[in-house]
C-alpha cells in the first residue's frame, strides 16, 4: 500500500485535533490511548491506510512531540510535512520535534554505517 501526500495530511491534520482536544494532558496519555482517539476521529479514512503503517506514523507524530528517538522510518515528504507544520502549528514543542528528527538522523546514519 502506498501512503500518499494527502494520507500524510490527514493524517497530520487529525493528529493535530486529537493534541488539541486533550492540551492539557497530552504529555501524560499513553501512546495507545493517543492511537485510540486518532483512529475514531479519522472515520472512514483509516480504511486507507494499512493498520501497522498507520499505528507507525502516529507513534512517530508523537515521539516528535516528545522529543524522543524514533526509529521506524517515514517516507520523505512526511517528514518535511510534520517537521515544519508540528513546528508552526506548536512552537512551544519545536525545539523537541527538531530533537527528535535529530536523533531519528543520527539513528539512521548509525545503522547505515553498519
Amino acid at each position: 500500500m502506498i501512503i500518499t501526500d494527502e494520507m500524510i495530511k490527514v493524517l497530520y491534520e487529525t493528529f493535530k485535533n486529537v493534541y488539541k482536544n486533550n492540551q492539557r494532558n497530552f504529555d501524560n496519555m499513553t501512546m495507545r490511548e493517543v492511537r485510540e482517539n486518532v483512529f475514531e476521529l479519522l472515520g472512514e479514512e483509516i480504511d486507507k491506510w494499512n493498520k501497522n503503517s498507520l499505528q507507525m506514523y502516529i507513534d512517530d507524530l508523537i515521539y516528535a512531540m516528545r522529543g524522543e528517538r524514533f526509529t521506524r522510518f517515514l517516507n520523505k515528504f512526511a517528514y518535511k510535512y510534520f517537521e515544519e507544520n508540528l513546528c508552526k502549528d506548536f512552537p512551544i514543542k519545536c525545539e523537541n520535534v527538531k530533537n527528535a528528527f535529530r536523533l531519528h538522523f543520527e539513528y539512521r546514519e548509525s545503522i547505515q554505517r553498519g
